[in-house]
């Protein structure tokens, strides 16, 4: 896909998610259904000439604290490892419509490593100028384990694995793939497809327009999701936040929930034992269902699941509006 042409499909997206977005509060209670959203890369092939070239650059890792790496149009693949120094190997495709515009470009594009206030910033510089061209720059980094991360990439896919210290991502039209991380995670995602699996502290996660699997979580997870689907997996500690336009999906909960969703169904898998369980549940135009011995009150247009719960034992405390929820 040329960029002339992503950019026009992301500007179609925009304004049809405008426009229903404008409506769609007047609809009456349904259940949504979001589009599927998955990054493939980028077809190349479609001009003339094309050039390629790789390198790999390494620094030592002695005195820094954190990482920052920024890219756009491309892979970013990213892990640490008992070293004392970072690696970058880095690959760039170009494309032009002449032989003269892909020369100029490749004098252009070069790997910046900057060290300041113990943080080391890496990102590959471009063309100012992109007209005729299709640029794919992909980096491969290995790092030390005790550095804290900061993370971009649009139009891309996002690799990130075994990483101790906190992490912030921020991804754009991209698919990200987080496994094993055990620090502080705080993600930004928008027309992104995202798959999270071993996280051991805190998610604070926010989402626009996309898909979200998270699986094996040990910490809180705080989401801001808008038009998104999630699928939740294992999750032994307290789920919180909003949700619209889009569905949440949680198995094998055994912490405490805090939502409130708009025109966003919720269905939650429960343990078998439920004893002393508190339950503060009230959907409007929506209803609740549930194949457990628990007293539901129909209000009308509402319906209604309270009961006191244990000190101790989780609290699941949801509001909805034209959306139900399931308790499995």
């Amino acid at each position: 896909m040329n960029r002339k042409n992503t950019v026009i499909l992301v500007l179609l997206f925009l304004l049809i998610f405008s426009i229903v977005d404008a409506r769609v509060s007047l609809l009456p209670a349904v259940n949504w259904t979001f589009i599927d959203v998955e990054f493939e890369g980028f077809t190349f092939g479609n001009l003339e000439y094309k050039e390629e070239f790789s390198g790999r650059e390494a620094i030592t890792g002695e005195n820094l604290t954190g990482l920052i790496v920024q890219n756009r149009f491309g892979e970013v693949d990213i892990s640490s490892e008992d070293r004392d120094d970072i690696a970058v190997d880095f690959e760039v495709i170009i494309e032009s419509n002449t032989e003269a515009r892909l020369k100029e470009a490749q004098e252009e594009i070069e790997l910046e490593m900057i060290e300041e206030n113990g943080q080391l910033s890496i990102r590959m510089l471009r063309p100012e100028n992109e007209t005729g061209l299709e640029v794919q720059t992909n980096l491969q980094i290995r790092a030390p384990r005790d550095l804290t991360l900061e993370l971009s990439n649009d139009f891309g896919l996002i690799q990130l694995a075994d990483w101790q210290q906190e992490v912030k991502v921020d991804s754009s039209y991209s698919s990200v793939r987080l496994n094993d991380l055990e620090g502080f995670l705080n993600l930004r995602a928008d027309f992104s497809d995202l798959e999270i699996n071993n996280l051991a502290s805190d998610l604070e996660i926010r989402t626009r327009y996309g898909n979200a699997s998270i699986t094996n979580f040990s910490g809180n997870i705080r989401l801001d999701s808008r038009f998104t689907s999630y699928e939740i997996e294992n999750s032994s500690v307290s789920l919180q936040g909003d949700i619209s336009y889009g569905g949440l999906q949680a198995s094998q909960i055994s912490g405490s929930v805090d939502l409130d969703s708009d025109f966003a169904g919720i269905t939650l898998t429960l343990p078998g034992d439920i004893e002393g369980w508190g339950f503060d549940i009230e959907t409007r135009n929506g209803s609740i269902s549930t194949g457990r011995d628990l007293a539901i009150q129909d209000e009308g247009r509402s319906e209604r699941l309270e009961i006191s719960g244990e000190t101790g034992k989780p609290m699941l405390r949801i509001r909805t509006s034209h959306s139900g929820v399931t308790l499995d």
